[in-house]
């Protein structure tokens, strides 16, 4: 049985790397296998996709080319660099990640898997990825590229939002997983996740395993992976405020999902009309809401938030700093209030 699964193995990864090799993507952190680089791709690519995180990643190498050069910058003087990216606990984290690997690795990576997973920001998939593209570790970076690869070729209906059954889904795709060349492999694999195994409209006449796919056999495809019922969001309704002026009212967060980024005055609501957040001296009771001049809709796994955005004439306390709007690209705002700024406002 043993020797069965080896061959399988190896014949499945001779067929991917074939393909890979007449097929690969040409990015730039695939031009070493340098770990920063590497490491860099990987947490910028975290819930963003490839052609927005393209041009973020050549920025961010120019400016700081070695992690050294990165573990000496502020977070404050870092987030401009990352705004429009979102989820900014990747940068801080990233920040963290910098200064303990020059202070206490002196500038190199560590080598093993368990070793990187003890960094900040480093999860299971991207310990793998690193692991297998630098120093060659039989890894399997499970993303959700690989959690459909794999769910389909085994026809694996179990829920992956549980642990055990991602644990179990892991070790199917191991035992795919040739003995050398690790990092290849996976990329191969992110590839074809990307372009063939696709979530909807899979390309599985021109795939290069599809021989060994039990959902193709099936025709089950769109079956797999398994997806529970998703979670309720919690709905909510943002109002912010800008003067009539030229010069726009912020202030920095100090909680919450948008802690240390700037916003305008503002309140939110839930959905029973009640204020859970105020950053200023506005009174939602006192206040009659004019028409939105700017409204738009931001997702979050587990919120919808309704973002509208007002003229006010009545004044803000002095806790906010005024800045002029030539020099909003200064700071760091969440993606919905930037992209007013941006497009209301003007660059």
């Amino acid at each position: 049985m043993l020797e069965t699964q080896n061959i399988k193995a190896q014949s499945f990864a001779s067929c991917l790397e074939l393909w890979y090799n007449d097929n690969k993507r040409e990015l730039p952190w695939r031009e070493s296998i340098d770990p920063y680089s590497v490491w860099l791709s990987e947490i910028i690519l975290q819930q963003t996709q490839v052609k927005q995180g393209w041009d973020y990643y050549l920025k961010i190498i120019k400016a700081f080319p070695t992690v050294s050069d990165l573990a000496c910058v502020s977070v404050d003087d870092f987030y401009p660099y990352w705004a429009g990216l979102g989820y900014y606990s990747r940068a801080r984290n990233l920040l963290k990640t910098a200064q303990i690997v020059s202070e206490k690795h002196n500038n190199f990576f560590p080598n093993t898997k368990s070793e990187l997973l003890k960094l900040p920001g480093i999860g299971d998939y991207t310990a793998s990825a690193i692991a297998s593209i630098c120093f060659d570790s039989k890894d399997v970076a499970m993303d959700g590229n690989l959690n459909r690869v794999f769910g389909r070729i085994s026809e694996f209906g179990k829920d992956l939002k549980v642990q055990k059954h991602k644990s179990e889904l892991k070790t199917i795709a191991e035992s795919f997983a040739p003995k050398s060349n690790l990092g290849d492999f996976n990329q191969s694999l992110m590839d074809l996740g990307s372009s063939i195994c696709t979530s909807s409209n899979p390309k599985c006449p021109i795939c290069p395993v599809s021989v060994f796919c039990e959902a193709r056999k099936a025709d089950t495809q769109l079956s797999f992976p398994f997806k529970s019922k998703p979670i309720k969001k919690e709905l909510l309704h943002l109002h912010y405020f800008i003067h009539d002026d030229d010069n726009i009212h912020i202030k920095k967060r100090t909680d919450g999902i948008w802690n240390n980024l700037f916003e305008l005055p503002g309140f939110w609501l839930n959905n029973q009309n009640e204020v859970i957040y105020n950053n200023s001296n506005l009174n939602f009771d006192d206040l009659i809401l004019t028409q939105p001049i700017w409204k738009t809709k931001h997702l979050l796994s587990h919120k919808i938030m309704h973002i509208h955005f007002h003229k006010l004439t009545t004044e803000t306390n002095t806790t906010f700093e005024i800045l002029n709007k030539n020099e909003i690209h200064t700071k760091a705002f969440p993606r919905p209030i930037e992209k007013f700024i941006c497009d209301f406002i003007g660059d």
